[in-house]
């Protein structure tokens, strides 16, 4: 892993950056922990300056299509045969998707298919091929964009109202799936209706069907038995590949707006800037949560070089579209930094920078190519409580930071809501200590379980910052946030540390559901079940053991306590220990809870629940013990967020069946 050298707490969007460059082995991962989720986006597979925005207001509803008379049904080949000569083959240098030409010679599709570019190649089944198709206008609340063709002779279609089709209706995707030909010929898919799914936020229905979705399909049309197009694809939910398809009737009008060139989001268009630019510049960056971001845009194979020079302590990193990062920078704690690399996409590259000091740096950045300047119109936004409006996650590894002030004791809930991104929301305050800053994934719930929510009590009057990025580290598109006051008596994420001895300890139970094994010290009277399916691992310097299976970990330490230099130790003391050991090993070290806990023996022992920082994609629980005064136990489960939350059941059961056997 790559290391920031700050000698404090450094800005989660500098480790935002760090945790693209991570490895994501969970055996190397144990000393620096850092969700997956089972939501894809049917993505192809692939061949700045102080913010003046104001918060956009949160779009009002839309009217829906009005249905028409439902026609006969048809055959397979007759549905086939009337819709796919209009659906369209779209491809950008980075991959592949599918569109449907509608009314006014637009072709309809996903932004998710077409982004960043401007222009994309789109072809016909009957061979029509346009190589510079523009793009009009994108809607990255909703994922829809519209390409204009200024002329062709195809047949376009019309998109209808379905939502009066019953669950159990037969229903079936065209598009392009997979497809590597440059001239190919759509696919026909059948499946069911599942059930429907709505997203409040912008009134959008969508359509589950078992019908399978794969890579290329999104923006291909869901087509009734009757043959009118009724949805069009965009996700595929579950490891089954289920589809989910916005129902035309809410998508219509929304098109409709993008059409009439009205910003149906309130986000602007979002362009990536790929012309323009210069090879230096000089900036300022006002604080630790301050980015500056540029765009190169150069042919496969081009050699780039980075430097920047500055008083504060800087790093850099350039990412791709896909959220990788080839290159990251944070070499010394002031002076130049350089980097180089080989771009391997013909796309936009981001180059994303910023610093470690709390206070205002300036920096001169150069490079051997033209730099484009970059303006996320959404950092340093302020916002008040009461407030709910639209931004959006711009590029991978984008961390969007707003400003409230508040006075202090002013409890807020904050709360995350998206269908593109899976956020991950963050509340601190310049000065702030690693357990002073609080973070949330998944609790908010959402469309696909996804979203971030948490509650906040300000310990001081002044202003603090909320941080909103992509848990993923890829995702890019358009979320709500909502700042709204807590309810009388409402619980923060940000509560004091917990007692050393609680007045009542909780018990763990049992999880009878999976198979378990004992390990069993060799030198100690320790022992504990762990899941019987995790396989045994080298063990890493320090370690006792170590089990794994797919990216999750447990880790067994043992330690004399009298090689401390302290002599003998109670669990209070051991258990400071352990947490300034990982303060100081875990740069941005994240407290999430302790708590002291009774095993099924009636041993009291502290479980520890932390991660490796804001932004971090892992999350640990740490079990610590102390045996008569003189030798710690430590075990620790370690895994992304989303597949921690599956597991939280059976580490309660692995920590509750610890044992001293006499």
């Amino acid at each position: 892993m790559k290391k920031l050298n700050f000698t404090r707490l450094a800005s989660p969007l500098l480790l935002t950056l760090v945790l693209l460059a991570c490895s994501s082995n969970p055996i190397a991962l144990f000393a620096k922990p850092t969700s997956t989720a089972t939501l894809m986006f049917v993505t192809p597979t692939p061949t700045t300056t102080p913010a003046t925005a104001t918060f956009t207001p949160t779009p009002p509803p839309q009217p829906t299509a009005t249905s028409t008379p439902t026609p006969a049904p048809l055959t397979v080949t007759d549905i086939f045969a009337r819709v796919s000569p209009s659906v369209a083959f779209i491809q950008t240098p980075i991959g592949t998707g599918s569109g449907v030409l509608t009314e006014g010679g637009y072709v309809v599709t996903n932004a998710h298919v077409v982004w960043p570019f401007q222009e994309v190649r789109v072809v016909f089944p009957d061979g029509s091929e346009f190589r510079k198709a523009p793009v009009a206008h994108w809607d990255l609340l909703g994922d829809l964009a519209i390409i204009r063709l200024l002329h062709t002779s195809i047949n376009p279609v019309a998109l209808v109202d379905g939502e009066d089709l019953i669950i159990g209706s037969d229903v079936f995707l065209i598009g392009y799936p997979g497809e590597v030909e440059q001239f190919p010929q759509p696919t026909i898919t059948r499946g069911l209706i599942s059930r429907r799914r709505e997203w409040e936020p912008i009134d959008m229905t969508y359509f589950q069907t078992d019908a399978t979705i794969a890579g290329g399909q999104s923006g291909g049309v869901l087509v009734s038995k009757t043959g009118e197009v009724v949805g069009i694809s965009g996700f595929s939910f579950t490891e089954a590949g289920f589809g989910l398809v916005a129902s035309a009737a809410d998508v219509l009008p929304r098109l409709q707006k993008l059409i009439d060139d009205e910003d149906i989001a309130g986000l602007g268009e979002r362009w990536v800037p790929l012309e323009g630019g210069q090879q230096e510049y000089d900036f300022t960056l006002r604080h630790s949560w301050d980015t500056r971001t540029y765009v190169i845009n150069e042919p496969i194979g081009t050699t780039v070089d980075l430097k920047v020079e500055g008083e504060n302590d800087a790093g850099f990193g350039l990412i791709d579209v896909f959220g990788n990062t080839p290159l990251f920078v944070n070499e010394g704690v002031s002076g130049i930094e350089t980097g180089s690399t080989t771009t391997e996409w013909a796309a936009p590259y981001f180059v994303l920078l910023a610093q470690s000091a709390e206070g205002p740096g300036e920096f001169h950045v150069s490079s051997n190519h033209l730099l484009i300047p970059y303006d996320d119109v959404d950092d340093g936004t302020h916002i008040s409580i009461g407030q709910t409006g639209a931004a959006s996650i711009d590029y991978p590894g984008d961390a969007d930071y707003f400003v409230i002030d508040l006075d202090e004791g002013d409890t807020i809930d904050l709360a995350v809501d998206s269908i593109l991104i899976d956020p991950v929301l963050s509340v601190g305050y310049l000065g702030a200590k690693a357990e002073e800053f609080i973070s949330d994934d998944n609790s908010g719930g959402g469309f696909f379980g996804l979203n971030a929510a948490l509650t906040y009590r300000a310990p001081h009057s002044g202003s603090y910052f909320i941080v909103v990025g992509d848990q993923l580290g890829y995702g890019i598109g358009g979320y709500f946030l909502t700042v709204a006051a807590a309810p009388l008596g409402a619980i923060p994420a940000a509560l004091p540390p917990t007692p050393t001895s609680p007045e009542e300890p909780t018990t763990l139970g049992p999880n009878p559901t999976t198979p378990m094994k004992e390990y069993k010290s060799a030198q100690y009277p320790f022992t504990m079940q762990y899941p019987a399916q995790w396989a045994k691992q080298p063990q890493e310097e320090g370690m006792t053991a170590a089990y794994a299976q797919d990216s999750a970990g447990l880790f067994i330490a043992e330690e004399d306590l009298a090689s401390l230099g302290a002599g003998d130790m109670t669990l209070e003391e051991y258990v400071e220990v352990v947490l300034f050991v990982m303060a100081q090993e875990f740069e941005s070290f994240e407290l999430i809870s302790r708590q002291r806990i009774v095993t099924d023996q009636g041993l009291p022992v502290e479980v520890i629940v932390f991660s490796g920082g804001p932004g971090s994609i892992y999350k640990a629980s740490r079990l610590v013990y102390v045996h008569e005064n003189k030798v710690g136990f430590n075990a620790t489960y370690l895994a992304p967020r989303a597949k921690y939350q599956e597991l939280e059941a059976l580490i309660d059961s692995s920590f509750s069946t610890f044992e001293i056997i006499e």
